[in-house]
């Protein structure tokens, strides 16, 4: 599925001739024509024309002998498979070397190889896409992390340049455990338009909103909206309880807080349960004009709402407001009420 990020791909890599164990330098963010590789841990831009493997991960583009393969070894730190990247290591790939170049991609080690498949010519198919396998050539990129070692190989035909070029260049377009776009995922949408909450990160399956979009770093500072699907089935007399045993786990962090409000609400045909928490006032350290350091008890409110359909999944959207806690309140109230289901 294609990205929504919006962003600039930027590169310092040589599109020419590659130059003889010369550092290479990368950095990439998402754009709108990165794909994520479902199964991996990458997002690639793949190359023009190609379509999506249906035996491996990876794309095709048959008409001229293109492959793109991702190959990843979990727990395999990418610091010990660096050291593998000998011809000798690589003669046991089929590949028979003929240049390695370092590279920092986003500021983390990589390895490139270049290289010829050594598979002997058989006239059929062979694993990496290619018909005739003993005129085809390779790119290999190896990168990864202390747990992860991910292997992207681009074979194309030994005299085809633009293929050389178009599979490299695809190659490095790669970034390595990419942010999931807004939306991208859990088969609802949520809108923040009109609100000073934007989307930030989604893990573990849920979705987290700040203020203009930026990482949450120590203490909250004004507020955080977060939205989640959970497989449960909530028999309809029990969705109450649920709901209110669910606020009392969100709240388990603050000493003193008063629910002020609850009702039913009803989004894009699900019912569910919203509940206001008033906490009784959260201390933060400021700074007075002076420079001097106090401490200031703030009023604050806490938001949860959620969501039940009949297919066992629970949709829970929770916000916290430490500043302006009416204005955010309203904001929570509103992105909820957007939400829609993407896959009815």
């Amino acid at each position: 599925m294609a990205l929504t990020v919006t962003a600039v791909l930027i590169t310092v890599f040589c599109a020419n001739a590659l130059e003889a164990g010369a550092r290479i330098f990368k950095s990439n963010v998402l754009t709108a024509k990165h794909v994520i590789v479902s199964g991996t841990h990458v997002a690639v831009i793949p190359p023009p024309g190609a379509t999506p493997a249906t035996e491996f991960f990876g794309f095709q583009l048959t008409s001229r002998g293109i492959t793109l393969r991702i190959v990843e070894k979990m727990g395999v730190p990418y610091s010990a498979s660096e050291g593998t990247l000998t011809a000798e290591g690589l003669e046991a790939d089929d590949i028979k070397l003929l240049d390695k170049s370092p590279v920092t991609l986003n500021e983390k080690p990589a390895t490139l190889i270049a290289g010829t498949f050594l598979e002997e010519e058989t006239g059929e198919t062979q694993q990496n896409g290619s018909a005739n396998a003993a005129e085809t050539s390779v790119w290999l990129l190896v990168l990864g992390n202390d747990n992860l070692t991910t292997y992207i190989y681009g074979y194309y035909p030994t005299n085809d340049k633009s293929a050389a070029s178009t599979l490299r260049t695809s190659i490095f377009s790669v970034v390595l455990e990419p942010k999931q776009g807004e939306n991208s995922s859990g088969g609802y949408s949520l809108s923040t338009s009109g609100t000073s909450l934007k989307f930030y990160d989604e893990a573990a399956s849920a979705r987290y909103y700040t203020v203009d979009g930026a990482p949450k770093e120590g203490e909250l500072k004004n507020a955080l909206y977060t939205a989640a699907r959970s497989s449960q089935s909530v028999p309809l007399p029990d969705r109450t309880d649920f709901a209110e045993r669910a606020m009392e786990r969100y709240m388990s962090a603050y000493d003193e807080y008063t629910i002020s409000s609850r009702g039913s609400v009803n989004y894009d045909g699900l019912s569910g349960i919203e509940m206001v928490a008033d906490l009784n006032g959260i201390v933060r350290r400021s700074r007075t004009s002076s420079g001097a350091v106090v401490k200031r008890t703030m009023p604050a409110k806490a938001y949860q709402t959620i969501l039940f359909d009949n297919n066992g999944n629970v949709y829970t959207f929770s916000g916290i407001a430490v500043r302006d806690a009416d204005s955010y309140l309203r904001q929570f109230r509103q992105i909820t009420s957007s939400f829609k289901l993407t896959k009815k």
